[in-house]
């Protein structure tokens, strides 16, 4: 495989707040299309995690950390117009921007690292998911204020995605909300407003309100 740079992101100037959709099972259609209508106004822009670009094909940017769900989605991403961002080099699908692993601090400041937590280790480190990693890339692109949408970080009546079960080889880790509370302090020192959409999340570290309320 040919060697691939790392991407580093654009900050840009923008004053919208980034919407980040995760495919947690509470994530909707309605939410989504509620999100697409102000986006059109300019009051915001979208990162969308793995298959959440379903219901957000609109997004800037398609976030997912694992290379294995890139090879099994590439096919059905001939209509996604924005950048595909992962982290793992072993992707086999080359529209994907590959940025750094980062480990030594909780939000990477860096325009092309973001922190993953630790390597090498048999569990999963403190912000080793893609939606710890996805508030981090927001965050390079100059967001001022995230709002979360689909971060249940839960199993909701036995589900947990949106749309049902991953494939069998694509199955799910661990939950850990509470390495979304590393993150309070950083963002609060660099002037980040954070936002939980999400009913019933189990997130307790960012204030809660609808993304109508967020955005009226």
């Amino acid at each position: 495989m040919a060697e691939r740079a790392f991407h580093s992101v654009q900050r840009t100037a923008c004053s919208a707040p980034v919407v980040i959709f995760a495919p947690g099972p509470s994530l909707t259609s309605a939410e989504a299309d509620q999100a697409l209508w102000y986006s059109r106004i300019g009051m915001l822009r979208g990162i969308a995690i793995a298959e959440a670009y379903r219901l957000a094909p609109w997004a800037e940017v398609l976030y997912a950390c694992d290379g294995r769900w890139w090879d099994h989605v590439q096919p059905d991403l001939t209509e996604f117009q924005g950048d595909c961002i992962g982290l793992d080099l072993s992707t086999r699908f080359p529209r994907v921007k590959i940025m750094r692993r980062g480990m030594v601090a909780p939000l990477s400041i860096a325009p092309d690292t973001l922190y993953t937590g630790r390597l090498g280790n048999p569990y999963t480190g403190p912000g080793g998911n893609s939606g710890y990693q996805a508030i981090n890339l927001a965050v390079l692109m100059g967001a001022t204020r995230i709002l979360l949408l689909g971060y249940d970080m839960r199993a909701v009546a036995g589900r947990t995605h949106f749309f049902g079960a991953r494939p069998k080889e694509l199955a799910a880790g661990q939950f850990h909300p509470e390495a979304l509370d590393q993150l309070v302090p950083a963002l609060a020192a660099a002037g980040i407003e954070v936002i939980n959409c999400t009913p019933d999340s189990a997130i307790r570290c960012f204030p809660r309100m609808s993304l109508e309320q967020a955005l009226g």
